[in-house]
């Protein structure tokens, strides 16, 4: 994976591994990373083709094999 598609993901993860958030917004990820909205599109939609994330109507959150996979990279 490169930079911004772990920032993207590792941001997604240790906001909503603790359960006090479901979701995060994209607006929320721009702002926190400083990532143009157009990029992080591209970004969300590389990571949902590889099964890392789910987009619902209230934002984004790790699927269970993303959420594995985070685990194992920063636990």
């Amino acid at each position: 994976m490169n930079t911004g598609l772990d920032a993207v993901l590792q941001t997604i993860y240790e906001e909503t591994k603790h359960g006090s958030h479901s979701f995060v917004t994209m607006r929320s990820l721009e702002i926190e990373l400083g990532i143009s909205g157009y990029e992080l599109r591209n970004i969300i939609e590389d990571l949902k083709t590889g099964c890392m994330i789910h987009e619902h109507e209230e934002g984004l959150r790790i699927t269970p094999s993303g959420f594995i996979e985070c685990r194992s990279r920063w636990a």
